[in-house]
């Protein structure tokens, strides 16, 4: 039975046709959506009377980024069934099996209804008996499983070369910083479909090894025991669920996690640009930053410190006697040295802390 190969065959042929109607269009939208990023981008910098050499580097940022999404969108055919391509080509080396084969896993689940049935119908309508009513409900259950499996294997082909070439024209709107989100969407969709198509090589090699043994068992299964087929068709069941669930999962894993991250480029330049534009309107008239407590004491301390003076705390001074008259300037100053020794030596031998004699006179313990 070949009619299952028939049916991913003619999506594989009509997904390339798609491709190659949907690529002009897909090129006029991206063009269109370049134009009027650009007059955004010039009437911004100009609102804001940008220097040109910033409007030049935002330029060769965003002809970088746009011609690689065109060059994108014009080797579409050739890059992304490379992708799809290679993940088939790496499950079937992994699984051991040349491709998928719809139609050998459907005829497969055949074959083993087709052994119970010809059981069951062996006893003749006077001899039915409960074991043989189950054990032909087995074999159905065995048979949808499989044909379930084989119609996940044509879904997955169908959707890889049809999604492929229809969903095409999304990539047109990777042209704008608005609309790049559709491009970014559609290259995680069809990366999850490759990863979907490894993930069934995978299993469907497994499977294949495990039918191969429940054929074998049933070949000498007699009708009179239905364990043999209730065992068999709860193993084609577990076989289904993994078939339909492991791939699926796999694929929204990787398709969510795929990102051009040009959109958060363009958010990061126009936040980049903000900032700058901040920044610059703080910056006074003569070109020099505007006046903030923490720049007025660092000029302060340079002044200081080109003048040779370093800031001082003015303290009263008090005379030798204590009655609170200045002494005079050169009379402080000589005494000064000898009354920090005299006094740093008297609280060495008294065991108390040294006080350190200011210029003026007075002593301040440390």
């Amino acid at each position: 039975m070949t009619n299952l190969d028939n049916i991913a065959q003619t999506f594989q042929w009509a997904g390339q046709r798609y491709m190659a109607i949907m690529q002009p269009f897909a090129e006029k939208i991206f063009l269109g959506l370049v134009l009027i990023e650009v007059v955004i981008t010039c009437v911004h910098f100009l609102a804001d009377q940008a220097e040109p050499m910033r409007l030049l580097a935002e330029f060769i940022k965003k002809s970088l980024a746009l011609g690689f999404l065109y060059a994108m969108i014009v080797n579409a055919p050739v890059w992304f069934s490379a992708i799809l391509q290679s993940f088939t080509e790496i499950g079937g080396q992994a699984a051991g099996i040349p491709g998928l084969d719809p139609s050998g896993v459907f005829n497969n689940g055949l074959a083993m209804f087709q052994t119970i049935y010809r059981g069951f119908a062996s006893l003749g309508w006077f001899h039915l008996t409960m074991a043989s009513l189950i054990a032909l409900v087995a074999g159905l259950i065995m048979f949808l499983s499989f044909a379930l499996i084989a119609g996940q294997m044509v879904l997955a082909v169908s959707e890889a070369y049809v999604g492929l070439g229809g969903g095409i024209v999304l990539l047109g709107f990777s042209g704008s910083r608005w609309t790049i989100k559709f491009a970014e969407n559609f290259i995680g969709w069809i990366v999850g479909v490759g990863v979907k198509l490894f993930f069934l090589y995978l299993l469907v090699g497994v499977g294949m090894t495990i039918t191969a043994g429940w054929n074998s068992a049933l070949s000498g299964w007699t009708v009179a025991d239905p364990t043999l087929p209730l065992t068999i068709a709860g193993g084609a069941l577990i076989f289904m669920l993994l078939s339909w669930e492991i791939p699926n999962v796999a694929a929204r894993i990787a398709g969510s996690s795929v990102s051009l991250n040009l959109a958060h480029a363009f958010e990061a330049g126009m936040a980049g640009y903000g900032l700058g534009r901040i920044l610059k309107s703080r910056v006074s008239s003569d070109g020099q930053p505007a006046a903030t407590p923490l720049s007025q004491n660092l000029d302060a301390g340079e002044k200081a410190a080109a003048n040779n003076q370093a800031p001082t705390t003015k303290l009263p001074a008090l005379s030798p006697n204590g009655n609170g008259s200045a002494g005079s300037p050169s009379n402080s100053n000589r005494t000064a040295p000898a009354g920090r020794a005299s006094s740093t030596a008297q609280a060495r031998q008294n065991g108390s802390r040294p006080t350190q004699q200011y210029s003026s006179g007075r002593s301040v313990s440390i």
